[in-house]
């Protein structure tokens, strides 16, 4: 039996909505995994990670996409971000982080599916983007937590918890 690694590269709102989403080899360079999704978005701000901090490929990203990339620095450059915006970014980082953990915690695990052939993987990797924007489409939209079938008060998007 063959297995195979992937990694999922999502671009998402600050709303958590996925916009835009590729599966890549897992040994792949994460920047050209980036490549392969910002190419469908033009003139966004992207908040990244520090895996996308060198100036040449934001320059690059720039240049091609019109896409803005911003990144923490790390301590030992020179050039320094202002507390605020390392807050702001940290804050974004938890809550993309909790969209990956959602899309990978509900339902079967994305890493412990046994498919045994790339397109069935690409198609359960679809039906999981579909279903977790839906279910923050119906959450926002209708105040409904698909879960639960419970009712909360409608957030309107882009308001912070």
């Amino acid at each position: 039996m063959k297995y195979f690694g992937d990694k999922l590269v999502v671009v998402s709102s600050l709303e958590g909505v996925p916009l835009v989403y590729s599966l890549v080899p897992a040994h792949s360079d994460e920047r050209e995994a980036a490549e392969s999704v910002l190419q469908f978005i033009q003139g966004c701000d992207i908040l990244a990670d520090k895996g996308f901090i060198s100036t040449d490929w934001q320059f690059e990203i720039s240049r091609t996409t019109g896409n803005r990339v911003s990144t923490a620095k790390r301590v030992n450059q020179h050039q320094q971000t202002p507390p605020v915006f390392e807050r702001l970014l940290q804050h974004f980082r938890e809550w993309i982080e909790g969209v990956f953990n959602e899309v990978q915690n509900t339902g079967r695990n994305l890493e412990r599916l046994l498919r045994k052939k790339v397109e069935g993987l690409c198609v359960h990797v679809a039906a999981k983007m579909a279903s977790h924007t839906l279910r923050i489409l119906l959450r926002q939209l209708f105040g409904t937590d698909v879960l639960t079938f419970e009712q909360t008060p409608v957030q309107s998007f882009g308001q912070l918890t």
